[in-house]
């Protein structure tokens, strides 16, 4: 087993991820017009989309190990760089009704030990 220091790494979504048009949303990079399907030339090459002068831009990088999680950047992009993994719009979570989420208990949720019933 080897082991590095100082590589570079980013989350495995983040090659899963494809760019959307939200015309509603505010503060989100804008999504190109159409998105053409990537073709890697080798396996080790992958695409991924980083933000650039607030778009999305798709970049092409070779990757190394992964350990199913994450996945080493070997070129392609920079530790500055900024890479979409999802969007987040600060939207309540689905299925959760107003309020919850945000520190809030359900009533139907268990107690934590040693607090008792109101």
């Amino acid at each position: 087993m080897t082991q590095e220091k100082d590589i570079l790494t980013i989350p495995n979504k983040a090659f899963r991820f494809l760019p959307h048009d939200y015309p509603d949303a505010k503060n989100l990079p804008a999504a190109p017009a159409d998105v053409e399907p990537f073709m890697a030339a080798e396996p080790d090459m992958k695409r991924v989309w980083v933000v650039r002068d607030n778009a999305l831009v798709p970049v092409t990088i070779k990757t190394g190990v992964s350990n199913g999680a994450v996945t080493q950047v070997i070129s392609g992009i920079g530790e500055n760089d900024v890479v979409a993994v999802e969007y987040d719009m600060g939207m309540p979570q689905m299925g959760m009704p107003q309020g919850m989420g945000d520190g809030e208990r359900s009533p139907f949720a268990p107690q934590p030990p040693g607090q008792r019933k109101k």
